[in-house]
């Protein structure tokens, strides 16, 4: 797995990451994994240090919801561009 995902989807503190990795099926057949990692960034006035967290408030729920989405296609995209440029 890479250190740098390549699908990273943002918004209002919230981030989606997407990390692609080559894996080796037990016949020896070779195909890509994806894995993702959702967090939020905040500002804590107590500390006055920026955090993350993966906790979310119900009213963030929906933004996270179209930012599941919006990675979820790109995988997609790249999937479908893997496969023509085969």
């Amino acid at each position: 797995m890479s250190n740098k995902p390549c699908i990273e989807c943002r918004d209002a503190g919230i981030r989606v990451s997407g990390w692609k990795s080559e894996k080796e099926s037990k016949n020896g057949n070779k195909y890509n994994s994806y894995s993702f990692k959702i967090e939020k960034r905040y500002y804590d006035a107590d500390s006055e240090e920026y955090k993350e967290t993966r906790y979310f408030k119900p009213e963030e729920l929906l933004k996270l919801k179209e930012l599941i989405t919006v990675a979820y296609d790109r995988r997609l995209k790249l999937e479908q561009s893997e496969r023509t440029s085969k």
